[in-house]
C-alpha cells in the first residue's frame, strides 16, 4: 500500500500560516517515518482538497506535490 501525508490534524490549510502548513506536512512525515520507516514524500492530499496557490508552493517547498481524487462520492 502507498501512504501519503493528509496532515496532522485535518485542518483547512488556506486558513494557515506557512509556517503551520509546513509543521502540518513535517509532523506527519515525521510520525509516519517511525511507524512505517519509508517518506510520504512526494505526495500529500490536502484536508477536504481545500489548497491554493500557496498551499501548493508551501508544500513544494517542504518536498510534496498535491495528489487529488478524480471521483468526489459526496
Amino acid at each position: 500500500h502507498e501512504i501519503y501525508n493528509h496532515s496532522l490534524t485535518h485542518p483547512h490549510l488556506p486558513t494557515l500560516t506557512d509556517e503551520r502548513i509546513a509543521l502540518q506536512l513535517d509532523t506527519m512525515e515525521q510520525i509516519l517515518l517511525g511507524l512505517v520507516g519509508t517518506s510520504t514524500k512526494p505526495y500529500f492530499r490536502p484536508p477536504y482538497g481545500d489548497y491554493d496557490e500557496r498551499v501548493l508552493s508551501v508544500a513544494a517547498r517542504q518536498g510534496y506535490r498535491a495528489v487529488m481524487w478524480t471521483v468526489d462520492a459526496g
